[in-house]
């Protein structure tokens, strides 16, 4: 539609411009030939009048005849004195003629004073009658100027009745222009409306287009390499699609925040980790620096962006990361990644490292010390021999079960817990745990009102031996308590008589190796992993566990499973 109107005012406005510049210029040319018949008609009539003697004073014979002929000719006779003073006008009384101002200044006075043929005309309004008039003035002798006047009224009744007829004249040439400008403008702008629609569909990506079909041969072949074009960008983008996809699944799965930036800062590509590392809503099409939820600590970190390409560190939300910059062809490529855990784990590492030697270092020096005096020393009694062994074997115990819980720390660390097929039977665990505790010097009273809990059966166990076999080794009163019921999930409490543990190292005792402060009972002091196992057998079922004073002037242990 728009090619139609467009090639109709092509073909339309040209028309209607020529029309109305060849109606000009004929108008033009009329007036001006009417202008050069009426000064002709004007000098006829001015050299009749000039044969009547007329005196340089005023005459009421003279008066009287010219406003007689004025009368029947409809002109307008005026006298005037060389100097500009009125001495007749026929269109006024003599009362009147002596009031008129002096006329030496009029245009067609003027002129007929210093021209070389002693004429002037000129075509303006008259004040005094209200009319446009066409003056005309002449030297008539060495003293008087005779000028004429005639109305303009048969003029412009003359070119009203023209202008009626050139109108309706131009009225039918519109009309026509009209409707050749259409016939034109639909022969031209069909084709060009087909090819405009069928480009509006390219463009807004339609599926099933209907390619149209021309007669003329050289609009076959433009659609025809259009149809080629158009298959051509389909494959291309189908394929620059997949590619774009398969990029953003990457981009999407890494643990790099992702941002790419054009040269002025505006964001074209980020993903979700990117947002998720700032903290903050990430908007495409939007400068980075612009975006309304963006603070000073979030400023601080993108500075990065205004140094060159490279790698830096930078700390940020008490995390640190490792920043990579690359300046591509009109685009930053920003790429930040959290190396914390990597530097807590690798501290975490030579800690515990250095908590394995120091933990080992004390029973192996035991078990080194007692087997080279065994080694030495061929007369040692039975009894001295036996009780070395004894020692020795204790140590090795020790070193046992300090692996074994490094063990299982590790695996709990490391587990991601599955479906859980069968529940545990809690009354047999603890059936289990009273027995290996019967021997112990103090009194384990179990108090349970629940069957089954929802772990597995070695998480269960392992949390309740440790937490049972910590109140026991550390406790100084003579029983221990274990209650398990059901209170919004289950809730496992093991409780002993004391001593009580500072508030201050409360946090402290399920950190790795931490053991028992000189409040503390130290000669059953074991691997310092007992409690972090409860810890992280806890999390994994997401739940939580604490220490707290109890009535009994102890501790109590609690471990709360939201199942």
């Amino acid at each position: 539609m728009r090619s139609f109107f467009k090639t109709f005012l092509t073909v339309f406005v040209p028309l209607v411009i020529v029309l109305l510049l060849s109606f000009y210029q004929i108008d033009k040319i009329i007036e001006k030939s009417f202008k050069q018949e009426t000064l002709n008609e004007m000098r006829s009539k001015w050299t009749l009048l000039g044969e009547y003697n007329i005196s340089d004073k005023f005459d009421i014979k003279t008066y009287e005849k010219l406003k007689q002929i004025s009368k029947k000719t409809s002109l307008r006779i005026t006298v005037i004195k060389r100097n500009g003073t009125v001495v007749y006008d026929s269109f006024l009384s003599p009362e009147e003629i002596l009031k008129m101002e002096n006329h030496k200044n009029r245009p067609e006075v003027k002129k007929a004073r210093v021209d070389k043929l002693h004429e002037g005309y000129s075509i303006r309004f008259s004040n005094t009658l209200k009319i446009k008039m066409f003056y005309y003035a002449r030297l008539l002798n060495e003293k008087l100027i005779l000028r004429i006047a005639y109305p303009l009224t048969f003029i412009n009744n003359f070119k009203n009745l023209y202008l009626n007829g050139v109108g309706k004249t131009f009225l039918y040439l519109i009309i026509a222009s009209v409707l050749i400008s259409f016939l034109l403008a639909r022969t031209i702008s069909s084709p060009l409306n087909q090819l405009e629609n069928l480009s509006e569909q390219i463009e807004k990506g339609e599926e099933n287009i209907i390619f149209p079909e021309f007669k003329d041969i050289s609009l076959k072949r433009i659609t025809k390499v259009i149809y080629k074009i158009y298959n051509s960008m389909k494959r291309q983008q189908a394929d620059i699609i997949q590619e774009k996809e398969k990029a953003e699944s990457i981009f999407e799965i890494l643990e790099e925040g992702i941002i790419l930036l054009s040269d002025n800062n505006i964001i074209k590509y980020f993903n979700k980790k990117a947002e998720e590392h700032l903290g903050m809503k990430l908007e495409k099409n939007k400068n980075i620096f612009m975006l309304d939820n963006l603070n000073y600590n979030i400023l601080n970190f993108l500075e990065q962006l205004n140094k060159e390409s490279g790698f830096y560190k930078k700390t940020f939300k008490n995390k640190i990361f490792e920043v990579y910059l690359k300046k591509l062809q009109n685009e930053k490529l920003f790429v930040f990644y959290d190396i914390s855990k990597q530097i807590e784990y690798t501290e975490f590492k030579h800690q515990l490292i250095g908590n394995i030697s120091h933990e080992l270092k004390t029973p192996i020096a035991t078990i080194m010390n007692y087997a080279e005096t065994i080694l030495d020393f061929d007369t040692l009694e039975r009894e001295e021999l036996k009780n070395f062994i004894a020692i020795i074997h204790r140590n090795a115990k020790r070193m046992d079960e300090l692996i074994y819980d490094i063990i299982e720390l590790h695996k709990l660390e490391n587990i991601k817990l599955e479906e859980i097929s069968e529940a545990t039977d809690i009354r047999e665990i603890l059936s289990e745990i009273a027995a290996k505790f019967k021997t112990c010097e103090k009194n384990l009273i179990i108090n349970c009102n629940v069957d089954k809990i929802n772990m597995l059966t070695q998480h269960f166990q392992s949390m309740l031996e440790n937490l049972t076999d910590n109140a026991i080794k550390y406790s100084s009163g003579k029983n221990v308590y274990v209650d398990i019921y059901k209170n919004n999930g289950i809730t496992i409490k093991v409780s002993d008589e004391g001593p009580l543990i500072p508030e201050n190292e409360r946090e402290r005792i399920f950190e790795r190796f931490y053991t028992v402060s000189k409040s503390r009972n130290k000669e059953n002091s074991g691997s310092g992993l007992g409690l972090s196992i409860v810890k992280h057998i806890a999390q994994i079922y997401k739940g939580r566990v604490k220490v707290y004073p109890n009535s009994f002037n102890g501790n109590t242990f609690e471990v709360k499973i939201l199942l």
